[in-house]
């Protein structure tokens, strides 16, 4: 039994077309885990900064945008953002170290400090604001594609609101 053109053709697109849904299917699946560690990333800022805000008070102050997780806001201590905790400021360390996002499918909507595609850190003390960028849109936390806010307790889609 031979098969014909025709068939051969037709069993050559169906390959096509599941070789290609599958590798969107992959695209997609990658997307949804890098925005999840970049959410986790802000959760774990959100954490450590509540923390800190309970032993002093308050919170680190920046009234202009700082990158987070660069050299030298490597981690929040006692002193607030420094470079890598290291010794005994690592015994004090609300976070150890902080992680920078994954930038792959990134936009470049959250930019400060001369860095792209970070974690923009605002405060005055009484509240703060985290500036991050998803790749989509997380209906589950009501975040949308894009630039996204994270304040004390709660993540906002859109822009920060400005601190001063």
């Amino acid at each position: 039994m031979t098969m014909s053109r025709t068939e051969i053709l037709t069993i050559a697109l169906l390959l096509g077309v599941i070789g290609l849904v599958s590798g969107l299917a992959v695209l997609q699946a990658r997307s949804r885990q890098r925005d999840t560690v970049r959410i986790l990333h802000v959760r774990e800022m959100q954490f450590g900064l509540d923390l800190y805000f309970g032993d002093h008070a308050e919170y680190p102050t920046a009234k202009d945008p700082v990158a987070l997780g660069q050299p030298a806001t490597a981690c929040l201590g006692d002193s607030g953002f420094a470079g890598p905790c290291v010794d005994t400021a690592a015994a004090a360390a609300y976070i150890p170290t902080i992680a920078v996002p994954p930038t792959a499918g990134l936009g470049g909507k959250s930019t400060c400090g001369g860095a792209k595609n970070v974690y923009c850190y605002t405060s005055n003390a009484k509240t703060f604001g985290v500036s991050f960028e998803l790749e989509r849109n997380f209906d589950l936390l009501g975040l949308k594609k894009g630039l996204n806010c994270a304040l004390p307790g709660s993540l906002r889609p859109g822009a920060c609101p400005a601190i001063q």
